[in-house]
């Protein structure tokens, strides 16, 4: 694989609104945790999850890192996923997509390299959990987590954004 890009899946909720882990139910004979690891293993050249209960997933058998800061939600995961990565990218994604399309993250990793983050945007707004973050962020998002800005869009102004609009999202998945 030509991109050095680690796979970030942020499994670190509590599962409050639903009363249960959702990554843990079953599509099929597989987890949805499973279903997003083998979507990001054709797409990345490694996979890390960022989690505050490695028990749970220990039966994937792959690296896991607690949040660096915690109580800082799913911008404190991305900079979890930033520092513990090896690669000067990471696709992150929440743990809860079990239907993650592999043609949109692929053309996501090959628009990536004059951007520091990469995000897809339609009608709704930004998918900031299925999006390109560089390792050139963490100085940034640092500053913003410890100000407790915890808005993932607050680093969009200190680094070079690259929109994937809706047009482009559709020539990969109508849906």
């Amino acid at each position: 694989m030509d991109n050095q890009i680690t796979g970030v899946i942020l499994a670190g909720g509590k599962s409050r609104r639903i009363g249960y882990n959702k990554a843990l139910l079953h599509i099929g004979n597989q987890t949805i945790i499973q279903r997003v690891l083998a979507s990001l293993k054709q797409v990345t050249s490694s996979q890390l999850i960022v989690t505050n209960f490695p028990e749970e997933y220990e039966f994937l058998d792959m690296p896991m890192k607690s949040d660096i800061l915690s109580g800082k939600g799913a911008f404190g995961g991305i900079y979890t996923g930033l520092s513990a990565s090896e690669t000067p990218y990471c696709l992150v994604v929440a743990c809860d997509m079990p239907f993650l399309n592999v043609n949109l993250l692929r053309y996501m990793t090959q628009i990536v390299k004059e951007y520091d983050i990469v995000i897809p945007k339609h009608s709704k707004g930004y998918e900031p959990l299925c999006a390109i973050y560089a390792k050139s962020c963490m100085p940034h998002i640092e500053k913003l987590l410890k100000a407790n800005q915890l808005r993932i869009i607050e680093v969009f102004s200190y680094v070079r954004v690259r929109e994937v609009s809706e047009s482009e999202i559709k020539n990969y998945d109508v849906d």
